[in-house]
């Protein structure tokens, strides 16, 4: 059926019909809200059917957590790789870690809503993983700091860096947040990134 589907899609020069409901999610649930976002609408936007929207996401929660998934990879999965490719010095990798989350929400501001605002509250199963996601990020946050503290000689325990990390995370969202509504005195962002890697840095060599 997909194979199918790819078909017809292909030939009229569009993406298959389940990566056009994956971009009118992000369209819509990423403007005017999940609880705004109607098959209808999400139907209107993909140029799909009723039935098509069904078979290929189920209902408009499956599309959300399509969604979902999708926009944590392709936030994890680069920086993983990127972690790889740099020193295990902490104010490197402080670094990386925040350049790389901040240009991704700043590529598509979309993407901070679906992640950070609109899933919240949509169910208990997708708040469950949200909470899981956050802490698989804590989860990392520990992990580079320990790693970099052994690099210097410094020999701690990973759980040393947990209220580190769960600050920093939970700071940085927020800071984000207020800079997307306007919300803090400056507008600047390499001065909003460079304090998050300042904080971070101080934080995670002299805790």
């Amino acid at each position: 059926m997909h194979a199918a589907s790819r078909t017809v899609d292909d030939a009229a020069g569009r993406p298959p019909a389940r990566e056009r409901l994956i971009d009118a999610g992000l369209a819509l649930f990423g403007t005017v809200g999940y609880e705004a976002t109607t098959i209808q609408m999400l139907c209107q936007h993909a140029r799909v059917s009723t039935r098509d929207f069904y078979r290929h996401v189920g209902d408009r929660l499956g599309l959300f957590r399509i969604l979902f998934e999708r926009e944590l990879e392709q936030l994890q999965s680069p920086l993983m790789a990127a972690f790889d490719s740099v020193p295990p010095v902490w104010s490197v990798r402080a670094r990386l870690w925040v350049e790389h989350w901040v240009q991704r929400m700043l590529e598509d501001p979309r993407r901070f809503r679906i992640m950070y605002t609109e899933a919240i509250g949509v169910s208990s199963d997708l708040d469950r993983r949200r909470h899981l996601v956050f802490q698989a990020s804590v989860e990392i946050g520990i992990t580079q700091m320990a790693i970099c503290a052994e690099a210097r000689g410094e020999h701690r325990p990973p759980r040393h860096y947990e209220v580190v990390a769960f600050a920093l995370l939970g700071g940085a969202r927020e800071v984000m947040a207020r800079h997307m509504n306007d919300g803090l005195a400056t507008a600047d962002i390499a001065a909003i990134v460079d304090d998050m890697v300042r904080i971070g840095v101080a934080l995670g060599e002299r805790w």
